[in-house]
C-alpha cells in the first residue's frame, strides 16, 4: 500500500482482508490509538512503517507472529512500555528497526541479537542495560551499517565492542557508557559519522 496522508482515527480491522499486502506505510498523519494486534493476520507483510503518527500504548508482542517481517519503523509516536521479546519467530532477514523518539523503557531484548541489522535506531527513549548485542553475536561481528542508541540510559563497556567494518554511522551519545574508545575505530574506513 502506498503512502496515505492526513488520516485520523485508528487502523481499521478491514486491512486484514489484504492478505497479499507486502508493505504498509502510513506516515506523517494523525493516526492514533494502539497498534492493533490484528496486523499479525497479514502473513505476507515485509515492511510495516507507521512513523510520525500519534500512536500510543505498548508495542504488541503479536507483531512477532508476522514471520515475513523485514522492516519495522514505529519512530516518532507515543509508544511506551518495554520492547517486547517478539523477535524470536521473525525471519532472519529482519534488517531494519526504528523505534526512536518514543517513551520506551526497560532492557533491549536479547532476541535482537539474532539479527544482522543494516539499520537500527532506538534513540530518544528510556532504555536501560546492555546494548552491545546490536554489534556482536557470540563474539562474531555483524555487518551493521547504521546504529543510533543515543539518549537512553544504556550501560556497557565501549572498549569491549567489536565494531563491523561496514559501519558508516554510530551514535552512542548521552548514555552511561564506560571504557575507552576501541582502537579498532581507526580501521572503520566506511565510518563518516560517530558520536560517543
Amino acid at each position: 500500500m502506498s503512502q496515505v496522508y492526513n488520516l485520523t482515527g485508528s487502523i481499521p480491522s478491514s486491512f486484514t482482508k489484504l492478505q497479499n499486502l507486502r508493505s504498509l506505510s502510513i506516515r506523517y498523519t494523525n493516526l492514533s490509538g494502539p497498534i492493533p494486534e490484528f496486523l499479525v493476520q497479514l502473513k505476507n507483510l515485509e515492511g510495516l512503517n507507521l512513523h510520525d503518527n500519534e500512536l500510543s500504548g505498548e508495542i504488541p508482542a503479536t507483531l512477532g507472529g508476522i514471520t515475513t517481517l523485514r522492516s519495522l519503523e514505529l519512530e516518532h509516536n507515543k509508544l511506551h512500555g518495554s520492547i517486547p521479546d517478539l523477535f524470536g519467530k521473525i525471519s532472519s532477514n529482519f534488517s531494519v528497526l526504528d523505534l526512536s523518539y518514543n517513551r520506551l523503557s526497560g532492557k533491549i531484548p536479547k532476541s535482537l541479537s539474532r539479527f544482522n541489522f543494516v539499520f537500527v535506531n532506538l534513540s530518544n527513549n528510556k532504555l536501560v542495560g546492555d546494548g552491545s548485542m546490536i554489534f556482536t553475536e557470540n563474539g562474531s561481528r555483524r555487518s551493521v551499517v547504521w546504529v543510533n542508541l543515543s539518549r537512553n540510559l544504556l550501560e556497557f563497556d565501549l572498549s569491549k565492542l567489536r565494531l563491523a567494518k561496514t559501519l558508516k554511522q554510530l551514535d552512542l551519545s548521552h548514555n552511561k557508557i564506560r571504557g575507552s574508545i576501541p582502537k579498532q575505530v581507526t580501521e572503520l574506513r566506511n565510518l563518516y559519522y560517530t558520536w560517543m
